[in-house]
């Protein structure tokens, strides 16, 4: 739960989290179904992500540095989502997105790569949940690679949206909400 809405003598909580990546998909034009897409992370925004992209249909494959959590992620899915060893990467793909959900990239994890660089010319578009620094060293590889990126703002920022909306009943200010959001990132 991340978004408590009060009434008149009630409350209720929502989980923007899944809606949030729904959307940002969609707002970008990303269509997943009978997609390939490498989830990487086992943790709670990894099964977010993973529950989005199966519900839409596409083929994942889980990667995460301790492979029983990916395991368990993978099992708690149809046969549509499994789990491969990170050490297993280099011999699978191609991939049609890679989703990093794990917290390396952060200012506070620090830098580094979730997965082998050689893996990122099988990548065809790379989107990292993470969203503060607006740029990892993911997105910068990719992008010297050539690939469409996406920061973790537009998660964020399709979470953010859907919270207004739960507490004032209208249509959130997407665009102003964006330009809000880089501005304070830098």
């Amino acid at each position: 739960m991340n978004t408590v809405v009060i009434g008149d003598g009630w409350t209720k909580g929502h989980n923007t989290d899944v809606f949030g990546f729904r959307l940002s998909l969609r707002s970008l034009g990303l269509r997943v179904g009978d997609r390939r897409v490498l989830v990487v992370g086992a943790g709670g925004a990894a099964k977010v992500v993973v529950d989005v992209l199966a519900r839409e249909g596409a083929k994942v494959q889980v990667t995460n540095r301790t492979m029983r959590r990916a395991d368990v992620l993978a099992d708690s899915f149809d046969e549509s989502v499994e789990a491969i060893p990170l050490d297993a990467l280099a011999r699978g793909g191609p991939w049609d997105l890679l989703v990093n959900a794990t917290p390396l990239g952060t200012r506070e994890a620090g830098p580094g790569l979730p997965v082998p660089a050689s893996i990122l010319p099988k990548v065809a578009h790379v989107y990292d949940l993470v969203y503060n620094p607006p740029t990892t060293p993911l997105l910068e590889a990719a992008r010297r690679l050539g690939k469409p990126t996406t920061s973790g703002l537009e998660m964020l920022l399709h979470q953010a949206a859907q919270s207004f909306e739960l507490w004032t009943g209208r249509a959130p200010p997407v665009e102003p909400m964006r330009r809000a959001a880089k501005e304070a990132l830098g």
